[in-house]
């Protein structure tokens, strides 16, 4: 009824005269009307539905149940009760989130600027969760230790690189290269008198193992020269037919 003669003043203020306030003009205003009553903030929806106030119902140590705040959706606030506090799963109490809520787990990231969800990373970058607010994408040279979600960046290991950044493998050295070292992005050709006949191999093996005239063993393979085949020495051997 209050709400209904605060409608009806605003509108004589307006209009002036009783006559030519409308049924329609007053539920209207009565729809807009927002003020503090007794019982706390009046306002309405578009229906001409009062809005509710929803209290905080927690469950406290002792398993007691008390209201430690109210939410008001007219304000879009919540108000603390005065003396209360609000308790956690986790066993913290306030009224401030505990960290382990706003946290990701390894793997994703906080999405702070849309929808404020963990985000998986995507392949080839890795999180190690908590608050990181993105996913960092591994070097070459390195692979991410799961095709998705990834924690941490793998360096790739002797006889196998990745080219490329965010890689989620690291590649074999095909047949007849190499590569010694840890986190390489290239492999290495088999030097002349040298080959290699598997993938990822971490060292070529020389054509003159085993021969009594080491100095006059090479790689070699037949180009043609001036219309006339002839055989030149050759890097990145991948079999033994090459050497001679």
């Amino acid at each position: 009824a209050y709400s209904l003669l605060l409608a009806a003043n605003s509108l004589l203020n307006e209009v002036r005269s009783l006559a030519n306030v409308t049924g329609e003009m007053l539920l209207n205003k009565t729809r807009a009307t927002d003020f503090e009553g007794i019982s706390g903030g009046v306002s309405f929806d578009v229906n001409g539905d009062r809005h509710g106030l929803y209290e905080i119902v927690n469950v406290q140590p002792g398993e007691v149940l008390r209201i430690p705040a109210i939410f008001s959706p007219d304000t879009g606030e919540i108000s603390h009760t005065e003396g209360v506090q609000l308790y956690w799963q986790s066993g913290d109490s306030g009224f401030d989130l505990p960290a382990a809520y706003g946290s990701c787990e390894p793997g994703f990231w906080k999405d702070v600027e849309d929808t404020r969800m963990c985000v998986a990373c995507a392949p080839g970058t890795v999180s190690p969760g908590g608050t990181a607010t993105a996913c960092e994408g591994c070097p070459a040279g390195s692979m991410a230790n799961f095709p998705r979600q990834a924690t941490e960046c793998l360096t790739c290991q002797p006889g196998n690189f990745s080219a490329d950044s965010k890689s989620t493998t690291c590649t074999p050295c095909p047949a007849g290269s190499f590569v010694s070292e840890h986190g390489q992005t290239s492999c290495k050709l088999c030097p002349v008198g040298q080959y290699s006949s598997s993938t990822s191999s971490t060292a070529c093996r020389s054509c003159a193992e085993g021969k009594s005239r080491p100095d006059l063993w090479a790689t070699l393979h037949q180009v043609e020269i001036n219309g006339v085949m002839e055989w030149v020495p050759m890097q990145g051997s991948p079999h033994t037919a090459t050497c001679g």
